[in-house]
């Protein structure tokens, strides 16, 4: 018997070895795929976003149709209803959705089915929607002429330009990420075919509510000009660039505090969402997940290769701490993670320099914690569920009237390391 076990798990290992497995850690579990009259085209990518339950599919860039679908059942997806928009490539913020695309955004209100066409703005560079923050949505031109268009959204019914830029030039403005106060875009340029220029391949910055400029000239370290930069993602303080070839990846605290820490020639690909310390994105059609407690030593822990009839891997988000869901050219597929790779818990294998303290601790109603900390940081406080209560620095302070009584993390991120400290509020 003992015989016939060792030949049967000999075959499965070769089986494997030969052939390779679809599937590490992560599972399908819902689909919904768009009807086959439906031409895609322009940038999937950012013709994809998740409000709530609902998920937003567009046509893709300067596409009219975008689809609405109920994800509520992550099982069973399905399609709430259609509605027309000058422009599938979509952003969203709260639960406002941006829709952009010939050279003009419309907003929706999305707390109703079909959702409501609250804001609208025309004649800028408003072609691919890329990311919302805090009343502002970035936009830009793919290629010449190159364009870029900040947006003051932060009343949805009057939203005005508050800078426009570009040039006949040619270039690529492949993906941008928005946190306020500033945003940050991943290019590549051949400004007027001077040599000089062709290797400015990389993350630029700028302030979002400054009225002029585009990038400030504040350029991260460049990449190799050959491994062109697709997509940028980032948590507190940690930039990640999916690239040709490459992922790079940069530390930054402040506007101008910046620094490439270390590339990866290996998961190469997109990337699109972190959380916690899992980061997410496709690569050739395949979904994917890396363990990032290590940032300049990444795990591929979990991957689902897809086949005919699951759309190819586009953009990627996720829904809590085990599902993720991918939005592609064709609709859009939902995993589930492994609870063996769900909240992996980073090493410390040092203590940083930076260190915080929250007094008094534990905090009683009415009362009010401030941060010690021996440099300027910038902390995320969470309920014990890993909601977003608020977010905070040395300069503010925690009011337990803002808050209900309950036990909180407060997490601060210091390069590769991350500092968690406990806060119980009580009625």
């Amino acid at each position: 018997m003992s015989r016939i076990i060792f030949v049967v798990s000999f075959f499965l290992l070769a089986f494997c070895l030969c052939f390779g497995q679809d599937s590490l850690n992560m599972r399908r579990i819902g689909t919904w795929i768009a009807p086959d009259t439906v031409g895609f085209y322009g940038w999937p990518s950012n013709s994809f976003t998740v409000i709530g339950n609902k998920a937003f599919l567009g046509s893709g860039a300067g596409g009219g149709t975008i689809w609405q679908i109920d994800i509520s059942d992550p099982t069973s997806p399905e399609l709430d209803t259609v509605f027309a928009s000058t422009g599938g490539s979509l952003g969203s913020w709260g639960y406002y959705l941006y829709a952009c695309g010939g050279r003009r955004l419309r907003i929706f209100d999305t707390r109703q089915t079909p959702p409501l066409l609250v804001g609208d703005t025309t004649g800028s560079y408003a072609y691919n929607a890329a990311d919302a923050d805090s009343g502002y949505v970035v936009s830009f031109r793919a290629w010449s002429p190159l364009g870029i268009t900040r947006f003051d959204v932060s009343d949805p019914e009057n939203p005005f330009v508050i800078y426009e830029g570009g040039g006949s030039y040619e270039g690529q403005i492949s993906d941008i990420y928005v946190r306020y106060p500033y945003a940050y875009s991943v290019s590549y340029f051949d400004l007027y075919g001077d040599p000089d220029y062709d290797v400015l391949a990389g993350p630029c910055v700028s302030e979002l509510a400054e009225p002029g400029g585009w990038c400030y000239e504040h350029y991260f370290a460049p990449g190799d000009p050959g491994q062109y930069p697709w997509s940028i993602v980032a948590n507190e303080s940690l930039i990640f660039v999916g690239a040709n070839g490459a992922t790079h990846v940069y530390s930054y605290d402040t506007l101008s505090g910046v620094e490439l820490l270390c590339s990866w020639d290996t998961l190469y690909g997109g990337w699109d969402n972190i959380r916690n310390n899992l980061l997410a994105g496709s690569m050739m059609g395949r979904a994917k997940i890396a363990n990032i407690c290590e940032p300049c030593e990444p795990e591929l822990v979990a991957w689902y290769q897809g086949d005919s009839s699951v759309p190819s891997a586009g953009y990627a988000k996720f829904i809590d701490d085990s599902t993720i869901i991918y939005g592609g050219r064709r609709g859009i597929v939902i995993f589930r993670l492994d609870t063996s790779i769900v909240g992996m818990q980073c090493r410390l294998d040092s203590q940083p320099e930076q260190w915080f303290e929250l007094f008094p601790n534990p905090l009683f109603r009415g009362q009010s914690a401030r941060v010690i900390a021996n440099k300027n940081i910038n902390i995320n406080l969470y309920d014990i569920a890993g909601r977003l209560k608020m977010r905070i620095s040395n300069t503010d302070t925690i009011n337990a009237k803002d808050i209900s009584p309950g036990l909180y993390l407060a997490v601060a991120h210091f390069g590769k390391h991350v500092i968690v400290k406990k806060l119980l509020v009580l009625g």
